[in-house]
Parts: C-alpha cells; sequence; structure tokens
C-alpha cells in the first residue's frame, strides 16, 4: 500500500475525526472521498467515527501515513473513556457517560463539536478531542466558554462536510460565517476549577475533592452522579429548594430544557457549566460538612440516589441520609393533577429526542 504524499502530524489533543479532514483537505480531497478511497464501502462520517472506528480500520491508515496504531487510538474517545471508567468493552452503539453525542442523520448532525472561537484563529485550525468530553465546558487558556452552534445560523458546526469551495474549517460549513468572530462569556470560575481538578487527573492522584484521596476513577464517577443528582433536583422539593439556596445556585440554570430522564452528556454547555458549578461547591467542602448539608436541607436517601454507583463516597454519604421509602415524592404538577402536555411542550420534547438520534 502507497503512503500518502502529505502526512500531517496529529496536534496535541486533536481529535482523530479532525485528523481526518485535515489530512484529506491537505490530499486534495472532501473528507467523505477520503474516506471512501481508505475504507471503500464503510461510511465513518454517517456514525460517531471517534467512538466506532476499531484497530483493524486504523491499522490502513497506520499503513498510509506511518503514524503508531498507539498514537491512533491515543486520539479516539474510546482511549479516554476506558481510562476513566475502568471499562475494556465499550459498546459504541450504545451512549458512553461523559462523551457528548453527535445526534447523526446520514452526514447531518444534531449537536455539533463544540469549539473556542479563540483557538480556532490560531493555526493550524484543529478540533480537540477535549471539547467532545462533557465535564469540559470551557476553554483553559482562554478562560471562556465553549460553543457548539454558528451564532450566525445557529447550525451546527461540523466540520466533516468541507467541500473544495468551503475547506476551512474556522467557517460555518452552512453559512460561511467566520466562526473565529463568535462572542463567548467568561466560563464561571467554579466550573473551571472543578473542569482543571478533572482533567488533572487524568492518569493521576487527586487530593482536592472531599479532602480524601481518589484515583481517576472515583473522581470521575463521583463528579457524574453528582451532576446527575443536581440535574434532577430541578424538582420542586423544598429539600431540593434549601440545598440550592445554601450553594449559591438557581434551579433553572441547572436544567433551561425539558428533558427525557436525567442525563448529562446531551445538555447544553451552559446547562453543563451551571451543574460543574453545583458540583464544584460541594466537592470544595469537606466531606463530613458536605454530608451534614445535605442531611440539614432534608435530602432523603431516595432522593440523592438518582443511580447505582459503586463509589464508595456516594455510598457513604448515602448511608448518612435518612431513609424515607414511604414519602411520595411529589411535585406541584402532581398537586395540580395531571394534563396533557401543550404542543409547544411535545415540541420541546421531540427536539431532545432527536438529539440522540
Amino acid at each position: 500500500m502507497v503512503k500518502w504524499p502529505i502526512i500531517l502530524r496529529p496536534k496535541k489533543d486533536e481529535l482523530l475525526s479532525s485528523w481526518l479532514i485535515r489530512s484529506s483537505i491537505a490530499l486534495g480531497d472532501e473528507p467523505s472521498g477520503l474516506s471512501s478511497t481508505i475504507w471503500s464501502d464503510w461510511r465513518p462520517w454517517t456514525i460517531d467515527l471517534d467512538r466506532s472506528v476499531d484497530s483493524a480500520r486504523l491499522s490502513v491508515l497506520v499503513e498510509l501515513t506511518g503514524i503508531s496504531l498507539a498514537e491512533l487510538e491515543s486520539m479516539t474517545l474510546r482511549s479516554t473513556i476506558e481510562r476513566i471508567s475502568n471499562k475494556k468493552t465499550l459498546n459504541p452503539k450504545k451512549s458512553w457517560d461523559w462523551v457528548i453525542p453527535t445526534g447523526n442523520r446520514n452526514r447531518t448532525r444534531i449537536n455539533g463539536l463544540h469549539f473556542c472561537p479563540l483557538c480556532l484563529k490560531e493555526a493550524p485550525v484543529y478540533f480537540r478531542k477535549s471539547w467532545r468530553l462533557a465535564w469540559n465546558v470551557g476553554c483553559e487558556r482562554h478562560q471562556i466558554r465553549l460553543l457548539s452552534n454558528c451564532p450566525n445560523c445557529n447550525t451546527v458546526v461540523s466540520p466533516h462536510l468541507a467541500t473544495y469551495k468551503s475547506c476551512e474549517l474556522g467557517k460555518c460549513k452552512s453559512c460561511d460565517f467566520d466562526l473565529t468572530r463568535s462572542s463567548s462569556n467568561l466560563l464561571h470560575s467554579d466550573a473551571m476549577w472543578l473542569q482543571c481538578l478533572m482533567n488533572e487527573s487524568l492518569g493521576g492522584k487527586v487530593t482536592a475533592a472531599f479532602l480524601v484521596d481518589l484515583d481517576e476513577i472515583e473522581l470521575f464517577e463521583i463528579v457524574h452522579f453528582l451532576m446527575m443528582f443536581f440535574l434532577n433536583s430541578v424538582r420542586a422539593l423544598k429539600p431540593f429548594k434549601r440545598l440550592h439556596q445554601a450553594l449559591g445556585i438557581t434551579s433553572s440554570k441547572l436544567r433551561d430544557r425539558p428533558s427525557i430522564g436525567v442525563r448529562i452528556e446531551g445538555r447544553t454547555v451552559v446547562e453543563r457549566e451551571s451543574l460543574m458549578v453545583a458540583v464544584a461547591r460541594l466537592l470544595k467542602m469537606h466531606l463530613d460538612d458536605a454530608t451534614q448539608l445535605l442531611v440539614g436541607c432534608g435530602v432523603t436517601q431516595q432522593m440523592f440516589m438518582v443511580r447505582q454507583t459503586k463509589s464508595k463516597v456516594i455510598h457513604r454519604i448515602k448511608n448518612s441520609l435518612t431513609s424515607n421509602p414511604k414519602v411520595i415524592l411529589e411535585s406541584k404538577r402532581r398537586d395540580m393533577g395531571y394534563k396533557p402536555r401543550t404542543k409547544e411542550a411535545v415540541d420541546k420534547l421531540m427536539s431532545e429526542i432527536e438529539r440522540f438520534l
């Protein structure tokens, strides 16, 4: 097999799909055309390439570029998720904790790639692997919140749709707007603190959270659990209201759209930032103080345990809470009786579902 005449070296923290898109442009081709040449009838742009590519298909790229299999695998999302979840059998057809879904419909996507407009000003333009991971809600270098849509036409950012006429990755593939001109707000300092803590923990030890020694697997499990807990805490229950008030957070910022179930990966950047702020303020406390806060607010085991977990820290907190299984957790909607949803509410729910199709 003849090697490519032009071989681009992957950049730091670059997604495999981003590198493949850049390579296709450098070779004078479109991403879809180059992938067809490499893998024949396999269509990587109709699925989540960064989750679905296997070692056999990556081995073809090794022959074409001379880049090692280990380096190519490190550019995929699988390598990171396996490390923080301690799982070696990830199913690409199912959702993964911490991975922001792309929501593919053929080559069209419901969710775009997140980006920092200031990073896109720097050559070469490429998309980071960390921008696909749900705990990264801001750019640590520029301290601003990440974006996912073109501010001009609101289309999700889809660099894999690059063509001969529109090959600049820093521009929207729908309206040709210069994404580097996008404006973004500064990221909340508490969200940035937690994001940095999690990124620094990869491959090492953590001593800041709850003032106890945690490995990276335990830390990511605790944060994911607590983000789901706070996402679930928007229900109109007095213990949750007291907890929000004590932590200085606003429930409407935790979830500003209807949702089917409780899942953080499909939430907007703004929602995830608010969830990170809530979790950060709890993690900055001593474990005993955080537990007593939950107890004092009246949070029960049934309210706290939003899902099963093996985390010893979470179970320690749970065992300190009151168990009250006979209490019916009601919201104001139940008090008013059940009524059919409005057309607007149904449309919003359908929009939420489409993000995962």
